[in-house]
């Protein structure tokens, strides 16, 4: 197929990475459920850090996430514009990842400082 009439990806074109996009608010997302499932038990136990630690490496996660997209936008603002809309695209995309990463890990950040001071267990 002849690449100037080739159509153009719908989202994200290759070299794009999802994972910039989508790791943050997974972790954010397992880190509640993970973390409603766990209360019980770690109060029930005594272990206290499992919860903190849990945020702790879900935070990492969502900060590799911002690391990974704000590569991608590095790249793609350097890169040749070869299609405008395509680029666009994957420009917004990064971008968008990048806010969104931040954003959460700014509230895991915030989450863990909460369980360290006020504690995960009624008293």
């Amino acid at each position: 197929m002849d690449p100037r009439v080739a159509p153009a990806p719908l989202f994200i074109p290759a070299g794009m990475s999802w994972f910039g996009l989508v790791a943050a608010p997974a972790a954010w997302s397992l880190n509640h459920v993970a973390g409603y499932a766990l209360v019980g038990w770690a109060c029930a136990s005594g272990q206290f850090f499992v919860l903190p630690l849990l945020t702790c490496v879900l935070l990492l996660v969502a900060l590799a996430g911002a690391w990974r997209a704000a590569a991608d936008a590095g790249r793609l603002a350097s890169a040749e514009l070869t299609d405008a809309r395509v680029d666009g695209r994957a420009r917004f995309a990064a971008l968008a990842g990048l806010g969104l990463s931040v954003l959460v890990a700014l509230v895991l950040a915030l989450d863990v400082l909460a369980e360290f001071v006020i504690g995960p267990c009624p008293r």
